[in-house]
């Protein structure tokens, strides 16, 4: 069986995040994540990884295949 080991970007600050890029996540952390939708309206989400040590996140915005 064929092993599958994507690349993985750190989580960056400033909460930009291109599409279709996975993003590896270290610790505990606070995500908000926001969308505005055709009708102008916008809605926000806060993803909130609690993670033990030695365990990591992955987070991607729009990710396809």
């Amino acid at each position: 069986m064929m092993e599958v080991r994507p690349r993985l970007e750190k989580i960056n600050s400033d909460k930009t995040y291109c599409k279709n890029k996975l993003y590896r996540i270290d610790g505990s952390f606070r995500l908000p994540v926001s969308e505005e939708h055709e009708d102008g309206q916008k809605e926000t989400v806060v993803l909130e990884y609690e993670l033990d040590e030695h365990q990591f996140g992955i987070f991607a915005h729009e990710c396809r295949n």
